[in-house]
């Protein structure tokens, strides 16, 4: 009986023992199961940020392109309009970079020799100078024979001197400089056939200039010019001569770079006006008589008026813009992509 009673406690004990291992590696199991989990959830949770570090990469990505597209299209916009503003001021014919700066007592020097050797070249190229009054606004004239003191567009300082300012003076004296390439011009255009010079004027350079410069002060419409972009810098001449066809052709086709015509009209002497900027016939009424409308490219006898905008100065550094351009991409892009978008371009040497 107490074999039995211990092969029973026996038998017991092994199958508790069995059952507390069979519990211990169920706890066991369970928690390894448990971290798996919470490992899977990890993962999963991992994955999910993934993704959506994916999706903004891509919509990064997305706008960078779009960037990089955008950023072609200004530059070479840029590139065009430096391209567009140097022509315009063709650097190599420009007289501001031939031009230095002088005293005030030289300037005055120059234009009181100017003056009175323009006028003896007018006079052996043909020219005759008519300072004509404005009688109306049909632009009819009485003669005014002032050969000897015509002042083409300096007439105040013929023989006077204010008290200038170094600045205003240099500006004055390269305004000089400018009205003698103009007198060229129509020297040139008067070898056919003569041209007669009515008047040169043009806009003050300063405030003193403004006070003294008379009749020679030019009306013009701002709108009109380049300068109104803000790009560049510019003085305006106005120019009225009489003269045909020929002249104002030969005239126009010399005003390359820096030159820049803003403003022409040509009135016909006799019974008819025509203004060219809006390609009008307007015929005078007349009595008694038939009037015969000429085609504007008859050779016939006109006064001719112009408005033209010398370019001596631009405001916009483009090589100093895309320079700050470049160290800026340097920053935020590697440094082969700044190459690569400048380089496609042609700015690779910037």
């Amino acid at each position: 009986m107490k074999i039995i009673n211990i092969k029973l406690i026996v038998a017991l004990s092994f199958t508790l023992l069995i059952f507390l291992i069979i519990v211990f590696l169920l706890n066991f199991k369970k928690r390894e199961l448990h971290t798996s989990l919470s490992m899977l959830n990890d993962l999963y949770n991992e994955k999910i940020k993934i993704e959506n570090k994916i999706f903004l990469y891509n919509m990064v990505k997305t706008d960078l392109n779009f960037a990089e597209i955008d950023l072609n299209k200004t530059l070479y916009k840029a590139r065009s309009a430096q391209n567009l503003l140097q022509n315009l001021h063709n650097n190599e014919e420009n007289l501001s970079s031939k031009y230095s700066n002088k005293s005030v007592a030289l300037i005055n020097g120059e234009i009181n020799r100017l003056l009175p050797n323009l006028r003896m070249r007018a006079s052996q190229g043909g020219i005759r100078l008519e300072a004509q009054k404005e009688m109306s606004l049909d632009y009819e004239f009485s003669n005014v024979n002032n050969d000897e003191n015509f002042g083409f567009g300096l007439s105040a300082y013929d023989g006077f001197w204010p008290n200038f300012d170094i600045v205003e003076a240099n500006l004055l004296g390269f305004q000089s400089v400018v009205i003698k390439e103009l007198v060229d011009y129509i020297l040139d255009s008067s070898k056919e056939k003569s041209i007669s010079l009515i008047s040169i004027k043009r806009e003050p350079v300063g405030f003193v200039d403004k006070k003294h410069i008379g009749d020679d002060l030019i009306d013009f419409n701002e709108q009109d010019l380049l300068r109104n972009t803000g790009f560049v810098k510019s003085f305006v001449f106005g120019l009225k001569f009489k003269g045909n066809t020929n002249n104002a052709r030969s005239f126009i086709n010399q005003l390359r770079p820096p030159f820049h015509l803003s403003f022409f009209k040509t009135f016909r002497l006799g019974n008819h006006k025509i203004i060219n900027k809006e390609n009008e016939i307007q015929p005078v009424e007349e009595s008694n008589s038939k009037i015969d409308i000429l085609p504007i490219v008859d050779n016939v006898e006109s006064i001719f008026e112009l408005h033209i905008e010398y370019i001596h100065g631009l405001n916009y550094d483009l090589a100093t813009n895309l320079s700050s351009i470049k160290d800026s991409l340097n920053k935020n892009y590697s440094t082969q992509f700044t190459d690569q978008v400048f380089n496609s371009l042609f700015l690779g040497d910037l």
